[in-house]
């Protein structure tokens, strides 16, 4: 190909190479970046750069977002049968999304979460996946130079999105000590620190408007920390929903992960709070808790105004959602409010397992309090180490790792580690400096890969490292007794 064109396909694609091998274009002017995004985009890099050596099955995958399989098989294979039996397949859907199946959705909203007919189909629109709709909102919300604000640890790829379109991101650090919640008086400072700076770079540049904090990314219950709000911090929910409101800022929540909470406890959502409809975009789809994900399918509630608007853009886009989207959403939504959240346990209690079976391998199974789990854990990692004393000595735990203080997951499938405690040792000749050294030292000696915390947020100088638990609980115990025969090598070669 001439260089002239891979020149082109550079600037609007960051680097063609590496967009090829990992992400399509994540972000295309990275002289243009924000620090923030720099930052976590120099880490993607990085992992990349340690990853890539390796060959798809090579390593076992702890860093990947995939949920479990989906539980819904039996009435999905309804629902398609539905589809192609459909005799309307000849005819165009519409933008608006397929009113049948909106109804569904707002239904399902209403029984839900808001106990009562307070949205209709018209605060419904469908697309190709939250991310997708998400790039909508951005398109319609935000103009150049305005600021998203985004919780941080948070999810790394829509930290990208909005400065596609000339906005930039910042991150609001979270913080242990506020259990990794929003603390309401750092926002408030935020949003003002940041408006007073952008009031004077409308001056500078003379601009025709003024640039300011237009959006809050809100990620409920969150990824990657698993917690969630809910009637005991409500409250904190609808100060963050006022501020919002006080300084004309939208809100957008993500609820993927609602239906992955562990011993069916209830989130409260934005919906619940006064920024519900004027002030909030709320997300919804079937890729986490329903293990839908390939389906790419999603669906976003909020005042007509900006459905309509979003409607729009999706028309210029994509022209419509698909009948398959559309039924899809429908197929899961339209299961009875008891059987759907009686398919999520199923899903969650799998997640609630394997978190328990690698707090049991890090801190020890002393640690865990549900004998039926205790059993279990002794007799599947009995399984892959094929002796009662090397399973004794993993079930003591794993020096040198811990979980991240206060982060204890209570939904999802995600858990973050702290390896501060082997930094600055020298272990199978790699000196441990930062958290890519312990990612080579996985990948190298254990066969494994996570994600490191500064793709997603986390400071340059943090040792975190984020495991997915949606995996065989085997591959689980066979990362993890590696791990800790490579840390603690010399206890599995004492003289019993």
């Amino acid at each position: 190909m001439q260089k002239e064109i891979i020149d082109i396909l550079n600037y609007n694609n960051l680097n063609s190479e590496f967009c090829s091998k990992h992400f399509p274009e994540l972000f295309n002017r990275p002289d243009k970046m924000s620090n923030d995004l720099k930052m976590i985009f120099k880490a993607w890099q990085r992992q990349n750069k340690i990853t890539e050596k390796y060959k798809s099955g090579e390593l076992i995958n702890l860093s990947h977002g995939d949920p479990v399989q989906s539980q819904l098989s039996k009435n999905f294979k309804k629902t398609f049968k539905k589809i192609l039996l459909n005799n309307a397949l000849h005819i165009y859907p519409s933008s608006a999304g397929n009113e049948q199946s909106k109804e569904v959705l707002s239904s399902y909203i209403n029984k839900r979460y808001l106990k009562g007919n307070s949205i209709t189909s018209s605060n419904i629109i469908i697309g190709n996946s939250t991310t997708y709709l998400f790039n909508l909102l951005c398109q319609n919300l935000l103009r150049p130079f305005d600021v998203v604000i985004i919780p941080s640890p948070t999810y790394g790829i829509f930290a990208y999105i909005p400065e596609r379109y000339g906005a930039s991101i910042k991150f609001l650090d979270l913080k242990q000590e506020d259990n990794w919640f929003v603390n309401i008086n750092e926002l408030k400072k935020a949003i003002l620190h940041i408006n007073n700076k952008l009031n004077t770079l409308a001056k500078q540049k003379k601009l025709c408007y003024i640039p300011r904090v237009s959006m809050l990314f809100l990620i409920n219950p969150s990824n990657p920390i698993g917690n969630y709000y809910s009637t005991k911090n409500y409250d904190d929910l609808e100060a963050i929903a006022e501020t919002c409101i006080k300084n004309n800022i939208v809100i957008v929540e993500d609820l993927l992960y609602d239906g992955t909470i562990y011993a069916n406890k209830k989130i409260v959502s934005v919906l619940n709070t006064k920024a519900f409809p004027d002030n909030a975009v709320i997300l919804q789809g079937i890729s986490k808790a329903y293990g839908l994900a390939s389906l790419r399918a999603g669906f976003a509630i909020s005042n007509e105004i900006i459905i309509n608007c979003l409607r729009n853009k999706l028309f210029q886009n994509m022209d419509s959602a698909s009948l398959l989207q559309s039924k899809s959403l429908e197929g899961v939504f339209g299961t009875p409010l008891t059987t759907l959240i009686k398919i999520e346990n199923k899903n969650s209690n799998i997640y609630e397992y394997n978190l328990n079976l690698i707090i049991a391998m890090i801190n020890g199974i002393d640690s865990i309090d549900t004998k039926s789990f205790n059993k279990l854990i002794i007799k599947d990692i009995n399984k892959v180490t094929k002796n009662k004393k090397f399973t004794k000595k993993l079930l003591n735990g794993i020096e040198g790792i811990s979980i991240l203080k206060n982060s204890l997951p209570q939904s999802g499938f995600f858990i973050n580690l702290n390896f501060e405690n082997i930094k600055g040792k020298k272990i199978k000749n790699i000196e441990i400096r930062n958290i890519y050294d312990v990612l080579k030292l996985s990948t190298q000696y254990c066969k494994f890969k996570f994600l490191c915390g500064t793709t997603y947020g986390f400071k340059e100088n943090s040792m975190i490292g984020r495991i997915t638990f949606s995996n065989n609980k085997y591959e689980l115990i066979k990362a993890f007794y590696s791990l800790d025969k490579i840390l603690n090598e010399e206890k599995y070669y004492e003289t019993n």
